[in-house]
């Protein structure tokens, strides 16, 4: 008798912890998964060019190419329209640089969220992005999972499915890379949402990018003649030589 009761105990036990919910990970454990699962694994150096929509109330109303590259860690410069026209951003090390004419016409400190997430994140230590993820606002400890159109995310930065206003970042669980990111600032919102993913010479890239300022589409882009260089002229990234080079 008694060794039935014991039998049934270990039973009883064995089912609850069979129906036990796996507890979603923190932050930080995310950010350790999507390291350790790409590293060595992702496209250090991409070169691409893209299609850019640009819209006002719902409506698009104009279309530019882009041309784009980027060397992970922390270097992307993108040329607005051609190399002709002189215009064109660069991120390096945590700054933003703007060009209009060849000309800087501005910089200042700044951590770009989507280079972070959507790339660096792969290269750099998993310590250094989570320092960054929290300077940015991010509230790591609070995590939950959803289901849409049968993929699910690890959203980061919230404990609510209802709320998708708080900044916080969608990871999909299964691929481990960056699906959405909001960042709540002054109770405005940004939105970008990766979408489209493909693998291109086995390294996974989204193919089009939606950027939406609270709730609305104001941007798209669709990436075209996607390249990985083995080695990128490093100069590229340097403010001081933003006209002397093409790609």
């Amino acid at each position: 008798m008694k060794t039935i009761l014991v039998t049934c105990l270990i039973l009883i036990l064995s089912l609850n912890f069979m129906n036990t919910p796996e507890k979603t990970p923190t932050g930080e454990e995310i950010i350790q998964l999507m390291h350790t699962k790409w590293e060595g694994k992702w496209g250090r150096n991409m070169r691409f060019d893209q299609n850019v929509y640009h819209y006002k109330n719902d409506s698009l109303i104009r279309q530019e190419v882009w041309q784009e590259i980027l060397s992970s860690p922390k270097n992307l410069q993108i040329r607005f329209n051609g190399f002709e026209s002189g215009n064109g951003i660069l991120f390096k090390n945590d700054s933003v640089y703007h060009f209009e004419d060849g000309k800087l016409v501005r910089s200042e400190d700044s951590v770009h969220h989507l280079l972070l997430l959507g790339f660096d994140v792969f290269f750099l230590p998993p310590a250094e992005t989570i320092q960054k993820l929290k300077d940015l606002g991010f509230d790591l400890s609070k995590t939950h999972e959803k289901t849409i159109n049968s993929i699910t995310y690890f959203i980061v930065g919230t404990g609510s499915p209802e709320d998708e206003n708080s900044s916080q970042f969608w990871i999909n669980k299964k691929q481990l890379y960056l699906a959405k990111v909001i960042l709540n600032r002054n109770e405005n919102t940004s939105e970008v949402e990766m979408k489209n993913y493909r693998l291109l010479e086995n390294f996974p890239v989204a193919m089009e990018v939606d950027f939406k300022s609270n709730g609305k589409l104001y941007m798209k882009e669709k990436y075209f003649d996607v390249s990985f260089p083995a080695e990128v002229n490093q100069e590229i990234f340097d403010p001081k030589s933003f006209n002397k080079f093409r790609w």
